[in-house]
């Protein structure tokens, strides 16, 4: 709202007095002066509440996404690291199940692609731990810089007394590197029983089969070099 107004300013004059060689200021009149001055408010329009209400609902659907987007770059980092690193989502069927999912949340593929590029990839590293009181401890895990990772696991076990010995002094040593292969038995119906089963295990180097829960075949394979899946 727009209006003039006027408002009045008192003055007053004063005069010079001198009393026992003191100044001292005695006033001797009044004068009043009249200015007129403007007054001004912002003005309110009826869309003005409606932009706020539409900034502060498109403000929350940002905050929604930017959430769902990174549940999903956590999930596909997941995926890839569960995975054994495979970035392929044909080859990675978790990957691929968590990239659909994505695709149903409308989350922009491109947001999930940079995850999927090699400039991303993590490297799998063995770091060999010798701890107080004769106790051996192997660390196998991933990182994208496994020079920096070694560094820095290092400088944290030194603190408890450990370190980080050559990769192959403890392993080869104390530790037999092993691994599980399971097959379904629903699934491949090659395997109607523990024989034939044992006999698929002795052809890729498996140690030991045994039927587990869930109708499957365990191999435990003695290494990991001289499985055979041709």
């Amino acid at each position: 709202m727009n209006g003039s107004k006027f408002g009045l300013f008192v003055r007053r004059c004063f005069a010079p007095t001198y009393n026992n060689d003191r100044l001292i200021q005695v006033p001797t009149g009044l004068f009043v002066t009249k200015t007129t001055f403007c007054l001004t408010e912002p003005k309110r329009y009826a869309g003005h509440a409606h932009w706020q209400n539409v900034k502060h609902i498109k403000e929350a659907g940002d905050r929604e996404k930017s959430k769902n987007s990174l549940y999903y770059i956590k999930a596909v980092q997941k995926a890839i690291r569960d995975g054994g690193g495979i970035r392929d989502p044909k080859v990675n069927l978790t990957l691929a199940a968590v990239l659909a999912e994505a695709k149903s949340k409308s989350i922009p593929f491109s947001t999930l692609e940079k995850q999927l590029n090699a400039d991303n990839e993590v490297k799998p590293y063995v770091i060999e731990i010798k701890a107080p009181g004769g106790l051996f401890v192997i660390v196998e895990s991933r990182a994208k810089n496994t020079a920096n990772e070694r560094q820095r696991i290092s400088a944290l076990v030194k603190r408890f007394g450990c370190s980080v010995v050559p990769v192959g002094d403890i392993a080869d040593k104390f530790f037999d590197h092993i691994g599980v292969v399971t097959v379904s038995a629903k699934s491949c119906e090659q395997l109607p029983d523990l024989d034939a089963a044992t006999n698929l295990g002795i052809e890729i180097g498996a140690k030991e089969v045994k039927f587990g829960s869930g109708e499957e075949q365990v191999y435990h394979v003695s290494d990991l070099a001289v499985i055979n899946f041709e």
